[in-house]
């Protein structure tokens, strides 16, 4: 997610687009569970993001026989060490790999990457939790698009930190909501704490 947001900094348009798409389904009512289906562009950006900076950098598997990989032997019981955020940046398989791009992820283009994106893994190993994962950050950037009318990076550009995941070494951001209603009784502002008297400061406004 934090990758996410740092990427729609860079990219006016895209955030552009999120927003629209998020308009065009919710409108003003609350996100609901059977909308995320109704959100494909926002689920584009979200796979993109877990492509370029693919959060499972290594991953190991044990040989349960002797096998010929690429022609190498590996034999039985040897541990074999191999990298999805390597599989996800093959410029064979995803042109420009260092570009972000979601639009790689519509329908016509997303059969060739089968088998490259591993983010959740794949085969008997793949993750059950996945279709939770997807639902999860779906609803977590839809919720700060809405309540973060405006966001932008603070920090410089965050490097990418291999730990137990790929993460941002350092990221912070600085957002703007929607000013508050005034109130019809005092259209001009909002204070809080007590009238001001002759020896007291006035209270910050609100409004």
């Amino acid at each position: 997610m934090a990758w996410t947001l740092y990427e729609i900094t860079r990219h006016p348009g895209i955030e552009q687009r999120l927003r629209e798409e998020l308009a065009t389904v919710c409108a003003d009512r609350p996100l609901a569970y059977e909308d995320l289906e109704h959100l494909p562009y926002a689920r584009r950006v979200l796979q993109e993001a877990i492509r370029k900076y693919g959060p499972a950098w290594l991953v190991t598997r044990t040989a349960t026989r002797d096998l010929d990989l690429g022609g190498h032997l590996v034999p039985e019981g040897a541990d074999v060490v191999w990298s999805p955020y390597l599989h996800q940046h093959d410029p064979a398989v995803f042109s420009d790999p260092g570009a972000f791009d979601p639009d790689r992820w519509t329908t016509g283009d997303t059969a060739a990457t089968r088998g490259s994106f591993l983010a959740f893994s794949d085969g008997r190993r793949k993750c059950i939790g996945e279709n939770f994962a997807w639902a999860e950050l779906q609803i977590i950037l839809a919720t700060v698009l809405r309540t973060w009318p405006s966001f932008r990076l603070t920090s410089r550009a965050p490097r990418p930190q291999a730990v137990v995941t790929v993460k941002p070494d350092r990221m912070t951001m600085r957002f703007h909501r929607q000013p508050a209603p005034r109130s019809t009784d005092d259209p001009a502002r909002i204070t809080t704490g007590p009238e001001p008297g002759p020896d007291t400061e006035p209270s910050p406004s609100t409004g």
